[in-house]
């Protein structure tokens, strides 16, 4: 697989924000996908994952060494913490094994914690002992130098300096390391590797002078969401030799010694490596990844931190990533205990590149990790040329990339080129290849279509269903191709794919062609597809010399996942570094090496710098160390199309400069500042610190100077100073005696008065808006040092909007009530009938506060809506059915409205599953789900609403919505379908339904989810509790919609909300569940109690 594992992006690239979009036509949020396209690669839907065994962590009450003081504990003392957290765990052990569960891993020293195997009922259970603290899911995680180390500046760090790492260690917590390879001091042949075993240790032969120690905590063949269920038990064993190849290339990157002719030397060359294997060539979980920060901690497992690594490298993560996980705390615990943590952002891809805000992944979201971003410091490559037909112009002027695991370039290769959507056709009706076609990956094409000819292949994300490129490549071979173009479905530059298993198969050259490029060579060959395809000759040239392209150094990837942080909205990541086509050290190669994209390349490059930085301030904590990476920054980047600024939330505060950061005596702490998540509806002040330390042995006078750097809004919304001991304004001066410090105010003002209303509909509905900036600050005098201090807020224009009545007496006759408040965001009023409350619990994004359902089918389900909004939106131009629609329309709409006690970031982390018994009779059409049809609104960047008829297989969706409400940072999600796809109709109106909202794992082989269910069976009816007669409701609402972004009716005194007794009979006293979806989350709800 490609190290670069991207999603399907759910978001076009907003770029022109000066103005409204006048397209109504192509949705501005979402690609267009078919409905079998939008499900997740074995799904099955969370509330039935919940009946399964899943894994669990489960951390007790009890304190962890970390907690206790780590290392400032004396050994004996520490050894005593361990035991004793050990200890603490054995009663809740006990439970889970008579529960039939099994125990994994067992940690003491970062987290008082171990990871089960169990049904999520057995974890509900163990979750109410006294002793657990919580019980929470594991999730799968995905693993995520010749040119770039110089470009940092290590070898001025090594010349000016004398510092190459020597008498540090780095833990590489990754797929094991290549201990035989010549650029950690091995023999340097191929035969020492494959003559190694790797489930065992062979006398002499680790560890060794370089590789100093390791584990392997997961054995052969463990992988979480392969084909097989026999591979989901780790089995660990002594020997953390790799046998995949990603943790080889990322140690060469951060710590290798060189080898002349084949790999540049690594960032920290002289530094000793601990192999810590968490993979195998495979996915893994985060319950082995906390069992390899623990041995990272505590190498000889004695209980005694003394031996821990100085600096812990980490290149993988999970998406949507919360830094209050059980993994992101035992992160956070690494560095309590004194080592430096670095990881990952992850491979998702950002906003400016057309995906999406908050996917940054875990442990990088933790606060105290330092999270690294992937930029480019050169683009090299080949050049495909168009010889016919004449006049194609290639947007991206054809720069292509030869796959390293193919036939040799070695010359230029002429030929016919043809379009292979014609022999493996794809779903879309547009003819727009998408992952899930899995183009050539599971078979050849009879009759050997490309026999002489190149063979242009669509290639996308892996882990949105297709294959490995390999694979693609042997199938064309095998069909007679001579050349194979992968179509990069990643949307940016072309670059290396990490091969599978089909690579030494495979003879004829390959090389990958950007997205943009792939397009308009498709289309000048393929012009009349999907009706046709090749109906026009094309010829191209494959060129064989290679060139650097100019003008790409400093920018971001398209692949760099952006953050900030979900749930705590932190910023991240902290810090970017080169991750584009990384040359570094080749698996089982012996003195070989290979290239790679992604953040897991540009991870070391910043642990090898921290791992410099360590040697030089052996004493400071890993708190200066990242502030002091963050300060020295250059923020000389772009986007990958050459546009700034790149928001903060992509690249972190620049792109590392390890001579500047090794070389100053100037410290600037915290490294960012992140004023959070906030939606007002009034003026807000917010006040930060920054404390400023100057480290020369004389004083020196300082300037300060605040800024707005990036704002997704107009001048105006945000305005930033600073202040402290005389210091005022957005600029000033202070002056620091040698070895002193102070402390700098940083004062944001946000005024949501500035924010348009189609802003505002940008902010909430489309994308995260970001707004940042920098407190800079400039040492005066002759080669006067400068240093800065990123800042960031996700900020939003809110109403501040409610109800006149709180409880409607409607015995006499039907009542009015009013929408109340305003404030600058636009104010909106969505009203359901109340299905059901539900009490607090976790409080977290799954916590059910309230659901609801309305129809507006009006008195007979025929076709014709009734009460729909009539207006078309500020942003997009959109209808509200528009809005909802993705594969089909909501002409007559019926719509769940779910309201959390907590806020989601992202919508794409949560699934919510609705289950129907249409006619509310207990007659279920599938008795093990309970229900006739079930909604589900699908986790994932799709932002689709799945209707599925029960029973089903759940491989295909039946129906495709697109979500109500903002995808970010909301406590209310709306789900609206057609009437008639739920199975209602004139004759069959009312319905009965059972809400589930859930978080957590949802595919692979070992599913663990946590979910809160509202709407409980009624025992006399046999039903669910929440009903609704869509054609004639227990309460008759007009209107349904007050204001908002589709001109709905005002609501005010001249036209009030009108309330009366539709179905309901006396003493039913229905409740009506109002959302206010542009107010500030979570308070975005509303009760009104009625008496009929």
């Amino acid at each position: 697989m490609r190290f670069r594992v991207v999603l399907a992006a759910s978001l076009v690239s907003l770029l022109a924000l000066g103005a409204p979009l006048a397209s109504a036509g192509e949705r501005a949020r979402r690609l267009g996908v078919g409905s079998e396209r939008v499900l997740p690669k074995g799904f099955r839907p969370a509330i039935l994952a919940t009946r399964e065994l899943g894994r669990y962590f489960v951390e007790l009450k009890a304190p962890s060494l970390a907690e206790r003081g780590g290392g400032r504990l004396a050994p004996g003392a520490q050894r005593r913490v361990v035991g004793s957290a050990m200890r603490s765990q054995d009663s809740a052990v006990q439970e889970v094994r008579s529960l039939g569960g099994n125990v994994l891993f067992r940690y003491a020293r970062l987290v008082n914690a171990f990871s089960a195997r169990m049904s999520a009922a057995d974890a509900a259970s163990v979750a109410q002992r006294a002793d657990v603290s919580r019980v929470e899911p594991v999730p799968i995680v995905i693993r995520s130098n010749e040119t770039s180390v110089p470009f940092i500046g290590a070898p001025q760090v090594w010349r000016k300096l004398g510092v190459r790492g020597k008498g540090m260690t780095v833990a590489v917590v990754d797929t094991g390391v290549d201990y035989t390879h010549a650029d950690f001091s091995g023999p340097g042949t191929p035969a020492a590797y494959t003559s190694n075993d790797p489930s065992v240790i062979e006398p002499g032969s680790f560890p060794t002078a370089k590789v100093v120690g390791g584990y392997d905590f997961v054995g052969a063949n463990y992988d979480v969401l392969d084909a097989s269920t026999a591979n989901d038990i780790p089995v660990p064993d002594p020997d953390p030799l790799d046998k995949d190849g990603h943790g080889t290339h990322v140690a060469g990157t951060c710590c290798g010694i060189g080898v002349k002719g084949s790999v540049g030397k690594g960032v920290a060359p002289q530094a000793s490596i601990l192999a810590v294997k968490v993979w195998d060539v495979g996915n893994s979980t985060a319950d082995v990844l906390v069992a390899g920060y623990e041995f990272a901690v505590d190498p000889n497992g004695d209980g005694n931190t003394k031996d821990a690594a100085d600096v812990l490298s980490f290149s993988g993560g999970v998406d949507y990533g919360s830094g209050s996980s059980i993994e992101a705390k035992a992160a956070k615990d690494v560095v309590k205990l004194g080592t430096v943590f670095v990881a990952a952002a992850g491979n998702s891809g950002n906003q400016p590149n057309g995906g999406s805000g908050y996917i940054l992944g875990t442990p990088a979201a933790a606060k105290t990790v330092i999270a690294v971003g992937a930029s480019i410091d050169q683009f090299s490559a080949q050049k495909l040329s168009v010889n016919a037909p004449s006049g194609v112009t290639l947007p991206d002027g054809g720069p292509i990339v030869a796959q390293d695991w193919a036939g040799p370039l070695s010359a230029d290769v002429t030929g016919r080129i043809v379009d292979a959507r014609e022999f493996s056709p794809v779903a879309d009706p547009d003819g727009v290849p998408a992952p899930d076609d899995r183009m050539l990956c599971d078979s050849t094409p009879g009759g050997s279509p490309f026999a002489g000819k190149i063979a242009l292949v669509f290639k996308g994300p892996f882990a949105a269903g297709d294959c490995t490129a390999d694979d693609k490549v042997l199938n064309a071979q095998k069909a007679g191709a001579t050349a194979v173009v992968l179509w990069d479905g990643f949307g940016g530059l072309p670059t290396q794919y990490a091969p599978g298993t089909s690579a030494n198969q495979v003879t004829i050259p390959a090389v990958s062609l950007s997205g943009n490029d792939s397009k308009a060579l498709a289309a000048a060959i393929s012009p009349n597809a999907p009706a046709s395809y090749n109906t026009v000759t094309g010829n191209v040239t494959l060129g064989s010399t290679a060139s650097v392209i100019p003008g790409y150094a400093d920018r971001m990837t398209d692949f760099s996942s952006e953050g900030p942080a979900r749930i705590s909205n932190d910023l991240k990541p902290d810090i970017s570094a080169p991750g584009n086509d990384i040359t570094s050290a080749a698996v089982g190669t012996g003195d070989g090496s290979i290239t790679f994209s992604g953040t897991s390349m540009a991870t070391p490059h910043v642990s090898g710098v921290a791992t410099l930085l360590r040697q030089l301030h052996p004493s400071w904590p890993p708190a200066k160390i990242k502030a002091l990476i963050m300060n020295q920054a250059t923020q000389s980047l772009r986007n990958l199309d050459g546009s700034k600024p790149v928001p903060a939330t992509v690249m972190g505060s620049g792109r590392v400069q390890a001579y500047e950061s090794a070389a100053t005596t100037n410290l600037a702490t915290p490294g960012s500042i992140s004023f959070g998540l906030q939606p007002v509806h009034g003026v807000q002040r917010l006040v930060r610190r920054v404390r400023v330390t100057n480290d020369d042995s004389r004083a020196h006078t300082y300037s300060a100077t605040a800024s707005v750097r990036y704002t997704d809004f107009g001048r105006g919304f945000a305005t930033i100073g600073i202040g402290g001991e005389g210091l005022t304004a957005t600029s000033a001066h202070f002056r620091l005696a040698a070895g002193t410090s102070t402390t700098v105010q940083v004062r944001l003002t946000l005024n949501p008065r500035a924010v348009k209303a189609w802003q505002q509909l940008y902010g909430w509905y489309y994308t995260n808006p970001n707004v940042d900036g920098n407190i800079a600050f400039r040492q005066l005098g002759p080669a006067g040092d400068s240093f800065h201090v990123p800042w960031q807020v996700s900020a939003l224009a809110a109403a501040n909007t409610g109800l006149s009545r709180s409880a409607l007496d409607l015995t006499s006759g039907s009542q009015t009530m009013k929408l109340t408040g305003g404030g600058p965001g636009v104010p909106q009023a969505d009203l359901y009938l109340l299905g059901t409350r539900s009490p607090r619990g976790s409080g977290s994004e799954a916590d059910i506060a309230a659901v609801g359902a309305r129809s507006f089918t009006g008195a007979t389900i025929d076709g014709a809506p009734a009460g729909i909004p009539s207006g078309t939106d500020p942003y997009a131009g959109l209808t509200w059915q528009e809005f909802l629609t993705q594969d089909d329309e909501p002409t007559e709409p019926v719509e769940f409205g779910v309201w959390t006690y907590g806020i989601h970031n992202t919508t794409e982390s949560e699934e919510i599953d609705v289950v129907v018994d249409v006619g509310a009779d207990g007659k279920f059409a599938d008795k093990q789900v309970g229900g006739d049809v079930m909604v589900v609104k699908l986790p994932g960047p799709s932002g689709t609403v799945c209707v599925f008829d029960l029973p089903s297989t759940f491989d295909t969706c039946d129906a495709t919505y697109f979500q109500d409400y903002s995808n970010y940072n909301s406590s209310v999600t709306g789900l609206a379908v057609d009437a008639t796809a739920l199975g209602l109709s004139a004759a069959e109106h009312a319905f009965s339904y059972q809400v589930s909202v859930c978080t957590g794992a949802f595919a692979g082989d070992v599913p663990a989810v946590n979910c809160d269910v509202a709407g409980d069976v009624d025992p006399v009816t046999g039903t669910y509790g929440p009903t609704l007669d869509a054609t004639l409701p227990a309460l008759a609402v007009a209107p349904l919609l007050c204001r908002g972004f589709w001109g709905g009716r005002p609501c005010d005194a001249g036209k009030p909300i009108r309330v009366g007794v539709g179905s309901a009979a006396p003493g039913d006293d229905p409740g009506i569940l109002a959302l206010f979806p542009n107010d500030a989350p979570p308070a975005q709800g509303a009760i009104v109690r009625t008496t009929t």
